[in-house]
C-alpha cells in the first residue's frame, strides 16, 4: 500500500509535505507517459496529501491546478505526443477530480467523519470497480465519484452502498451527456487498463477524450441554463423562455460549469457546490 495513503493527519509543514507530493506526481506522470497507468497511485497520492494538511481543496486553493500541471509535466517528459491540458475545460474536469478526491482527504478526521476511514473507501472503490462487471467506470473515476457520494453520506459506505453508486443509468433514460459521460469512462478505462487489459495510452485517445470533455462541458452548460429558465417559468418570474437568461447569470452558470468532471454526477453536484 503507498506511504501515503495510510497515514493519518500528521503536523508536517505544508510547504514541505507540498512539495513531495508535487515530485511525486511528476514521477506518476512520467511513468502515465511510459505506458504504465498511474491514476488510481495520483488519486492515493492526492488523498493523502489532503489528510495530512498539505494540499487545500477549498475553494479558492490553486493546489488543484499546480497538481495536475505537475501531472502533465511528468507525462510530457517521457510521451513526446501527450495531449493531456491542451483543452482548458478538459484541464478544469481533471482539477475538479483531484479536488473531489482532496475534499474527501481534508474532511478525514474532523468531527462530522471521525468514522469515516477515507483510505478504506477509496480501496473498496477502486476494487468493486475492477471486479464488478456492471460498473463501467474506471478505478480512478469510481475514487472521483465515491469520494463524492461519501461527503454527503452520515456513515462510512459499505461494499454494497458503493457498488450500487457506481452502477450505470438506465439505458431508457440516457441523453446525449449521459452517453458521453459513459464514453468518457470507457475511455479512461482504455487507457488506465484493468485487471484483465493492459493500459493502452496513446495521444490519439488523449485527444478523443479532450474533444469529448469539451462537448460535455457544453452541453452541461445549456443544461444550467435551461434548468434555471425551468425556474424562472414556474417561479412566475418570466413569461418568454427566450429573454429568461441574463447575461450576468450566464456568466455565473459559466464559472459553476467551468469546473465541473465528466463524471455521471458531475453536472448537479458540482454546480451545487461552486
Amino acid at each position: 500500500m503507498n506511504a501515503h495513503v495510510t497515514t493519518t493527519a500528521q503536523s508536517n509543514a505544508p510547504s514541505a509535505s507540498y512539495g513531495v507530493l508535487y515530485d511525486e506526481v511528476t514521477e506518476l506522470g512520467k511513468l502515465e507517459g511510459r505506458g504504465k497507468s498511474t491514476r488510481v497511485e495520483l488519486g492515493f497520492a492526492v488523498l493523502g496529501a489532503a489528510m495530512r494538511g498539505s494540499y487545500d481543496a477549498s475553494k479558492g486553493s490553486n493546489d488543484g491546478k499546480e497538481i495536475w500541471e505537475a501531472y502533465q509535466k511528468g507525462l510530457r517528459e517521457t510521451h513526446v505526443h501527450a495531449t493531456a491540458g491542451d483543452s482548458k475545460a478538459s484541464d478544469a474536469a481533471q482539477v475538479s477530480k483531484l479536488n473531489a478526491i482532496a475534499k474527501l482527504g481534508n474532511a478525514a478526521g474532523t468531527p462530522a467523519f471521525l468514522g469515516v476511514d477515507a483510505v478504506q473507501v477509496l480501496h473498496d472503490a477502486v476494487d468493486v470497480a475492477k471486479t464488478t462487471p456492471s460498473v463501467k467506470a474506471s478505478a480512478y473515476d469510481a475514487m472521483v465519484t465515491i469520494s463524492r457520494k461519501q461527503m454527503k453520506h452520515p456513515t462510512q459506505m459499505t461494499r454494497d452502498e458503493i457498488r450500487l453508486a457506481l452502477q450505470p443509468a438506465d439505458k431508457e433514460d440516457k441523453t446525449e451527456l449521459d452517453e458521453l459521460r459513459a464514453l468518457s469512462k470507457r475511455m479512461a478505462r482504455l487507457r488506465e487498463g484493468t485487471d484483465e487489459k493492459q493500459a493502452m495510452p496513446s495521444a490519439q485517445l488523449q485527444q478523443a477524450e479532450a474533444a469529448i470533455e469539451n462537448r460535455i462541458q457544453e452541453l452541461e452548460l445549456s443544461t444550467k441554463e435551461a434548468e434555471l429558465i425551468q425556474l424562472k417559468v414556474k417561479a412566475g418570474v418570466i413569461e418568454d423562455p427566450s429573454l429568461a437568461v441574463s447575461e450576468d447569470e450566464r456568466r455565473e452558470i459559466e464559472r459553476a460549469t467551468r469546473g465541473m468532471t465528466s463524471t455521471v454526477e458531475a453536472g448537479s453536484e458540482d454546480y451545487a457546490h461552486a
